[in-house]
């Protein structure tokens, strides 16, 4: 029997329905100490990086905690969220790839032959982790932020100030889709140090990008999706190289995720596990 046939009576097959696919994912998070420690130091990575970026305001950026606005105060704090993104990252990464590691992708395609099905499940329990992660990192990195400003005797950030939470929120947003994208690298190169490279150089070429002549930058980062982040979030405003209107970040967004999403099933849907 071919090996197509061979994929073709599986795809048929009836399997486990998503539900119970992603109930076996939740109980692979909840069963095994390495994604749940992964998620929680993500989390207090954040809060200590915070912590580290508003106590050394003075060194980097050559103002006193008290001496910042608090559009600056609220964009320092937002900096831990990206150390919550590198951990977010080996998360997803992880998720994919040690199955391939420990050769239990096989077992799961015994039970889910379905591979859209298991393709499916991985991605929304990563996704569902992750934004998870993101929020506590989010909610995290606001409480350091304002337990700080009290320490320093200095007013707490406003609440009530939409752009202020726009950059907490929106930074969040980074963790969600930098770990599913190295949670679909992971099934393009079947390795999660692979997935952990591929994801790591999408959020790092911006930086690489900067360090181009000025014309060159208003070329290429508007296609990258670091950019697309930072205009959501409002740390990258009108006149800055890598500023996209919120519309066209939105959509970058969703471009770069259909990109990924969309090859890494079609590669895991035709190639031997």
């Amino acid at each position: 029997m071919s090996a197509t046939s061979v994929r073709i009576r599986q795809s048929a097959a009836p399997g486990v329905r998503l539900p119970a696919a992603l109930r076996s994912e939740a109980v692979k998070f909840f069963s095994l100490h390495l994604p749940r420690r992964l998620w929680l130091s993500a989390v207090v990575l954040a809060a200590a990086c915070a912590a580290l970026f508003l106590t050394t305001t003075g060194a980097t950026q050559s103002e006193s905690l008290d001496e910042l606005s608090q559009t600056d105060i609220a964009g320092t704090a937002a900096l831990g969220i990206d150390a919550a993104t590198l951990v977010a990252i080996v998360f997803g990464a992880w998720t994919v790839g040690g199955e391939y590691a420990s050769g239990m992708i096989r077992t799961s395609l015994i039970v889910t032959p379905s591979r859209v099905r298991l393709f499916s499940a991985k991605i929304l329990w990563c996704a569902a982790v992750s934004v998870g992660c993101g929020a506590a990192a989010a909610a995290a990195v606001f409480a350091v932020a304002q337990a700080l400003l009290l320490g320093y005797g200095v007013g707490p950030l406003d609440v009530n100030d939409p752009y202020l939470l726009r950059v907490i929120v929106g930074s969040a947003v980074m963790v969600p889709f930098y770990a599913t994208a190295a949670a679909a690298s992971a099934f393009l190169c079947r390795s999660t140090g692979g997935a952990v490279v591929i994801a790591l150089s999408l959020m790092f070429l911006p930086a690489l990008i900067g360090v181009l002549p000025g014309g060159w930058q208003r070329v290429l980062l508007p296609f990258l999706p670091g950019p697309a982040l930072h205009s959501l979030s409002g740390t990258a405003g009108p006149g800055d190289a890598e500023f996209l209107a919120p519309a066209l970040a939105l959509f970058s967004l969703i471009v770069w995720t259909t990109v990924f999403l969309g090859g890494a099933s079609a590669v895991f849907g035709r190639r031997d596990a």
